[in-house]
């Protein structure tokens, strides 16, 4: 049986928390990307935090093309840290790079702690426990 990615929401406070886990296939992940835009819409967030630390392959330079303006075309406002190792996450953060010039607040980071950090700076809300 081949492993499918699974992608869990959850609340903390005012911030969403979006944990992603297994295989990368774009397919799914600009699913997924579409998912949090609707969740954003729904129920706005103060920030936002994706954790791909569970998720593994290879992605290439035009898929963080194509999810980095995936992104900006979402429209979300609250500041997003997007939070892996590499090779998931790219260590030019050539994604980043593409949704910044696209306007998104959105800064990668290789650890949670660091990215909850940011977040906080950038809304001056800690998430509730």
């Amino acid at each position: 049986m081949t492993a499918q990615p699974e992608a869990r929401f959850v609340r903390e406070g005012d911030w969403l928390v979006v944990r992603l886990s297994g295989p990368f296939n774009l397919e799914w992940f600009l699913r997924v990307i579409a998912d949090v835009g609707q969740a954003m819409r729904n129920a706005p967030a103060a920030a936002l935090l994706v954790d791909t630390h569970d998720m593994y392959g290879t992605i290439e330079d035009l898929d963080r093309y194509r999810f980095a303006v995936a992104i900006s075309e979402q429209q979300i406002a609250a500041p997003l840290a997007f939070v892996g190792h590499e090779p998931v996450v790219d260590a030019g953060r050539f994604g980043e790079s593409v949704a910044r010039n696209r306007g998104v607040n959105v800064r990668v980071f290789s650890n949670e702690p660091d990215a909850r950090v940011w977040l906080r700076e950038q809304t001056g809300v800690p998430p509730a426990n």
